[in-house]
């Protein structure tokens, strides 16, 4: 009797002489249970058709067919079939059962890298027994691969196969859904295309299976089968050498997963002849290193920690830092409130006066000033303060009380001046009430030419004093150490973080490198000036494209750590370098270094937010960026990280949230405005986002304000008025590759200007190629690139960019969002739709897609209607 509960089971039943003891699992087809032979004394599998199959004659009649077919297949890694048993009005295959693991559990072990190739064999040689008796296997997946107790592997469950001489449908497209036969991820591209299957179809699957096998990571499954299928269709897989395969296996790999069946292996014989070829240069102690990444959670860390120790120790000490900054405030050393607020005072340094007007006098000014930014900065993780960073005055052009509220909100500014007179630095500072203007404290400070050193010190502490902080003497001597003991070089250091303070003036970089140069000259041990160093090359790269000078930044940052391990600004400067260069887990853990050196330093924290982020380690991106405002609750900075991190994901009402905090924590600040009219425009609010960008450009030009107005204009089809806009950009940043592109699209579209676009799409391509030069990882970059060629009808490189970019971003609105753009241009409906519909399933907003007129050719087409319509019924749900 089947057991209560389970009418359909077949457990505890007999199926002629076969006791049923369990059922193993089900497939698309079949059912499938171990059951003991009672008069050959031994185990086996029966197999039977699902209830909704059973009384389906075509089902029945394919359930036999595959009796027929494994029948003929007699082969020490295929299951074998025993028997076939007509029973109850059923049919049962009475099969040989192998009990082991399959492929994928096998391998959540460390496995060599010959015990693997030996297994790949196994399974080609199954295939080409099959392929000789004209069997098709068409569903080669890891669940159908076992490796028994004894490490015989067999191919199982041919319950799908078809025999290659016969032309039959396995993917058909009816209302708008997808019908697959077969499991989608492994199927091959032709399948897909509803071609007929052949031997190449199975190599594919099988390439597949190892390529996971190998990497730990699924080439092509994403999270619907319509992106699963688009990535068979269309992405190439990342290179098996980026796992640290070698390079013979990869390419073997790489061959039998071509999208072209004419490029794959055309028999099993030719793929079982390179793999042994393989073997048998493979030395048996050689290991695979990424086989395997999906056990438990607890043994894989114990087994990472045991080859990475020094990551172990760096991310506990990051973990530490991280989870006590917030309680250490609590108890940190409270100032004098010189303003009686409740809550910790904002303060801005403003920019130095250089009285006396010489060129390295004023580089020396401002260098001190951004020292002294720093220290402060430095202080809060013991006092309750806060600083906004001298970068941030710098860039806004913020030399006022008044304006320094206007943009950040600050409570207080530090003022300063510095002159020489005769032999003697005299430096003067007061502190300022923003709210009012008026004057709280004043010092002066003066020190011999020669000291530097001691102008730094009593400066900062001067300050600190005034704002009524009481530096300890562990704090002072933590804050005075500054690298050398040589005052030409410090002086020169500050000379060339005074350059750096205006990075956008080409003359200032190689200034600010000439003066850390020197620097270096009195002084070649001093790590800071070569973190300097490193940081002012970096930025020539990101201002001038120059790929050159990213060499040139890693080899001054890893000098500078090389003689200081503890030199944040090293760490730092290694990570930009790193982030620019596409190496974004090296990025991280160069800033995680730097965070748990210094966990009040909310540049580095910021940054390592983007580095994860990067990484697609979404939850960690997301709780650093909250963490940096934590540490920086008044400042607006944060709050514009993570609204630009949930505009990223298409989280656009959260980013609006965020957006709209920055404008509230500093209302004058442009660039909150520019951030919330850009979530306007993905949400088909046009009208608002004009508002916004308005209210962004009166407050400062900039060529962000001006390109976003212009999109604003785009959507409206107000071209002319887009161009107009867009010129305006490109006239304030020359450089920039998006707004080039803007440019084109709107010349494109703007009547009797076409012929204008293809000067502005080869200018945006030609920026794009010189940051794919240094980081081509960059998929927005790439996505961006693949649509300036499609509407330049460059189809061909418009796809092999977009490859690339879904490859390396596939769960992007903005890669997705381009790769619809490419479809439009090629007039590829059915994959327009596709791409589009993933753009909306990552959060892009339907106004937005309905606004565009890239897809003005589809309007009438009842899918991009149903499309729009499902959209905007689940937003207004």
């Amino acid at each position: 009797m089947a057991k209560s509960g389970a009418p359909h089971s077949l457990e505890g039943t007999f199926v002629g002489r076969f006791r049923v003891l369990e059922r193993l699992g089900a497939g698309g087809m079949g059912e499938v249970y171990r059951a003991e032979d009672t008069k050959l004394n031994r185990f086996v599998a029966i197999k039977r058709l699902t209830d909704s199959m059973r009384s389906d004659p075509v089902h029945r009649k394919r359930f036999i067919k595959e009796a027929e077919r494994l029948s003929k297949l007699t082969h020490q890694n295929i299951a074998g079939l025993f028997d076939i048993l007509e029973e109850r009005e059923e049919i049962f295959l009475v099969m040989e059962l192998v009990e082991g693991t399959n492929i994928r559990d096998h391998f959540q072990r460390e496995t060599g890298q010959r015990k693997f190739l030996e297994i790949a064999i196994c399974v080609a040689e199954a295939l080409r027994t099959a392929h000789a008796q004209g069997i098709i296997h068409c569903d080669i997946k890891p669940e159908n691969i076992m490796v028994s107790s004894s490490g015989q592997v067999k191919l199982l469950d041919f319950g799908l196969a078809r025999q290659s001489s016969k032309q039959e449908s396995f993917v058909t497209f009816a209302s708008g859904s997808m019908t697959l036969s077969g499991t989608p991820g492994y199927m091959a591209p032709e399948v897909m295309l509803d071609e007929a299957p052949g031997a190449q179809s199975d190599i594919f699957s099988l390439g597949v299976v190892l390529y996971e096998m190998l990497s730990a990571t699924h080439p092509f499954r994403k999270r619907t089968v319509f992106e699963t299928a688009d990535a068979v269709l269309h992405i190439e897989a990342p290179k098996l050498e980026t796992f640290g395969i070698q390079r013979s296996l990869s390419r073997i790999i790489a061959k039998m997963m071509s999208k072209d069946r004419a490029l794959r292996y055309q028999s099993a014989d030719e793929l079982i002849a390179d793999l042994q070829e393989v073997l048998r240069t493979t030395q048996p102690e050689l290991q695979v290193p990424h086989v395997v990444r999906s056990v438990g959670k607890f043994d894989r860390w114990v087994r990472y920690a045991k080859r990475h120790r020094n990551a172990v120790v760096a991310l506990f000490i990051l973990l530490v830092a991280l989870g006590s900054v917030i309680p250490a405030l609590k108890n940190a050393r409270r100032i004098t409130n010189v303003l009686g607020l409740s809550k910790a005072p904002l303060v801005a340094v403003l920019p130095f006066q250089n009285v006396g007007g010489q060129q390295s006098g004023q580089a020396f000014t401002d260098g001190l000033e951004d020292v002294v930014t720093s220290e402060l900065t430095q202080l809060t993780d013991r006092y309750v303060l806060q600083v906004v960073p001298a970068s941030e005055i710098r860039s806004q052009g913020v030399n006022s009380a008044k304006s320094a509220r206007q943009q950040y909100g600050v409570d207080l500014v530090v003022e300063g001046s510095l002159q020489q007179v005769a032999n003697m630095w005299r430096a003067t500072y007061t502190v300022v009430d923003a709210r009012t203007g008026r004057q709280v404290k004043a010092g002066t400070v003066s020190v011999s030419v020669g000291d530097p050193l001691g102008l730094q010190d009593q400066l900062a502490n001067g300050i600190a004093k005034s704002l009524g902080i009481r530096i300890s003497e562990t704090d002072r001597d933590r804050l005075a150490a500054s690298g050398t003991a040589v005052s030409a070089a410090y002086d020169n250091y500050l000379q060339g973080l005074g350059y750096m303070q205006d990075y956008h003036k080409t003359e200032n970089l190689d200034l600010a490198i000439a003066a850390f140069d020197q620097a270096l000259h009195y002084d070649n041990s001093y790590a800071l000036a070569y973190a300097g160093l490193g940081q002012a090359h970096w930025h020539k790269y990101v201002e001038q494209s120059i790929p050159s000078e990213i060499s040139d930044a890693s080899l001054a940052c890893q000098r500078a750590l090389a003689i200081n391990s503890d030199l944040v600004e090293g760490y730092r400067c290694l990570g930009a370098v790193y982030s620019s260069s596409g190496k974004y887990q090296e990025a991280a853990q160069q800033l995680e270094l730097a965070v748990a050196k210094r966990p009040t330093d909310d540049e580095s924290v910021r940054a390592l937010g983007l580095a994860y982020e990067q990484m697609h380690q979404y939850t960690q991106a997301e709780a650093t960026y909250k963490h940096a405002i934590e540490l920086r609750p008044h400042y607006w900075a944060g709050y514009s990280r993570l609204g630009r991190f949930y505009y990223i994901r298409g989280q656009y009402q959260k980013a609006l949230e965020m957006f709209q905090q920055a404008i509230a924590t500093a209302p004058d600040n442009n660039r909150g405005y520019n951030n919330a009219g850009g979530i306007y425009i993905l949400r088909g609010e046009f009208a608002l986002a004009i508002k916004q960008f308005e209210k962004s450009v009166s407050i400062r030009p900039s060529f962000a304000g001006y390109s976003n107005l212009g999109t604003a204009y785009f959507f409206q089809r107000r071209y002319v008025e887009a161009v107009d806009a867009y010129t305006h950009a490109v006239q304030l940043n020359e450089n920039d590759e998006t707004t080039w592109g803007n440019l084109g699209d709107a010349q494109y579209f703007a009547p009797g200007q076409r012929n204008l676009s293809i000067v502005s799409y080869e200018k945006a391509l030609d920026l794009g190629k010189k940051q794919i030069s240094v980081n081509n990882k960059d998929a927005d970059v790439l996505g961006r690139m693949a649509v300036y060629n499609a509407m330049l009808e460059h189809h061909e490189e418009a796809q092999k960019l977009l490859n690339s970019a879904l490859a390396i971003k596939h769960d992007s609105p903005d890669v997705w969002w381009s790769a619809s753009v490419v479809y439009a241009q090629k007039t590829a409906a059915t994959e327009t739709i596709l791409a589009l519909q993933s753009a909306l399933a990552a959060g892009l907003s339907s106004a937005y897609i309905n606004s565009a007129p890239y897809f003005d050719n589809l309007r009438s087409d009842p899918r991009f209607q149903q499309l729009i319509q499902s959209a905007d019924r689940l937003e207004h749900h």
